[in-house]
This record gives C-alpha cells, structure tokens and sequence, in this order.
C-alpha cells in the first residue's frame, strides 16, 4: 500500500522515495514532515510488507530489500519521472534496506540512510526474520563498497535502537 504525490505540471520531475522503518509505515511522523518539503519533486511513500496497511505476517529483512527495489521500478515506470534523478531515504531498517538496494539497483541516484540498521544481524529481539538474508548476502559492509552514487548518512548518538558504531562502520565501506 502506497501514497504518491506527483506535483502540478508536465514534468519530468525528481522522484524522492521515502521507506520508513520497523513497526512503521507510510504514514509516520517523518514521512509525513517528508512529504511536506518535497511537494515540487515525485514522492512516493509505501507500507514494506507485514507492515502499516500492507499484507503479511512475517517480517522478513530480505524481502525489505526486494520492495524497496520494486518501488523504484514503479517510480521509473511513470511517464513524468527524471529517471536519472531517483532519491530513496530510508530509516532503521528501513535504511539498512535502501542501502543494499541502493547497491543492487543502479538506477537510484542518491540515498539517504537515517540511522540504518547496518549490522542488522546484531540488533537483538527484533522480531524480524534474516534467514534468508543471511543466505543472500554476507553483510551490509560488502555491499555497502558496490555503492557508486552520493550517500549521506544521518545519525543521532543517542540512539537506543541503532548504536551509532552502526553507521561508523558503515562509513569507512563506502
């Protein structure tokens, strides 16, 4: 389930996605502020799966991945996007999600990783299955040196979720 703006005119415009973290959704406090600043770009907000209005149980890190990669497939199916100015901000999970995809996906060009949950594997009773991203992918570092576009990264050090270590690390693999 999703929300898209799209702003008065002919276009092409940027497009900005927004991907929210765990027990989140797309309609959260900072994704509604979001929205607000970004009138004059495409803005795409959604539910990852098992997640706001979105269907399913199990929360599973490596299908985060799979719909943030498939909301920018929908965002670069429409006619009015600059398709080489696709932004993603992801928090939490939600930007350890952006991160991969970011480096998978070569069609986003910038990312914004709000406190990610880099080292997700360390984050203890979080309730989200990494099963299958454990078999997939070795660690959020590696593919964190596939990136090749602008990555800013945004975290508070007092955070009690994420540690800051998180995105320290991170830094040195980008």
């Amino acid at each position: 389930v999703a929300w898209l703006h799209i702003p008065d005119g002919k276009g092409p415009f940027p497009a900005v996605i927004r991907v929210h973290g765990y027990k989140s959704s797309k309609d959260g406090r900072t994704s509604s502020i979001l929205a607000e600043e970004f009138k004059d770009k495409i803005f795409f907000r959604f539910d990852f799966h098992a997640h706001g209005e979105s269907e399913g149980h199990a929360i599973d890190a490596l299908q985060c991945i799979y719909d943030v990669i498939n909301a920018v497939k929908y965002i670069l199916g429409l006619d009015n996007v600059d398709k080489k100015k696709v932004a993603v901000i992801g928090s939490s999970l939600g930007g350890m999600a952006v991160l991969i995809a970011t480096a998978w996906c070569k069609d986003i060009s910038s990312a914004v990783l709000i406190c990610p949950a880099s080292d997700i594997l360390k984050l203890k009773n979080i309730g989200i299955n990494t099963q299958k991203f454990t078999e997939k992918i070795k660690d959020a570092y590696s593919e964190a040196k596939n990136i090749d576009v602008p990555v800013l990264i945004i975290h508070g050090d007092k955070d009690d979720v994420v540690p800051l270590s998180h995105s320290s690390k991170l830094v040195k693999y980008l």
